[in-house]
């Protein structure tokens, strides 16, 4: 699991360095030990901006949501029907 939120760190702020800094400013090495060692603590995960936290999360779910066809069809679904909704609250703003 740490693996993939290295992954999602590296990817959303391009560099251990920045990712770091933006958790307490925690030392960039200490950052990928824990992270390669399994013993990161997700509470520094609560420092980081938001784009971050859903980076990691979208990162998770992905590496472990749910196969299922019937659950990804029900998803898109979900999504397509959220989806007309905004699009008609919009128009009625307009």
């Amino acid at each position: 699991m740490t693996m993939i939120v290295k992954d999602a760190l590296l990817r959303h702020y391009g560099s251990f360095k920045a990712a770091a800094y933006y958790m307490g400013q925690m030392d960039q090495g200490q950052l990928c030990r824990d992270l390669d060692s399994g013993k990161f603590k997700f509470e520094r995960l609560e420092l980081c901006d938001l784009a971050a936290k859903a980076a990691v999360v979208r990162a998770l779910a992905e590496a472990f949501g749910n196969s299922d066809p019937k659950a990804r069809r029900r998803a898109a679904i979900r999504n397509l029907r959220r989806a007309v909704e905004e699009l008609d609250e919009a128009e009625d703003v307009a």
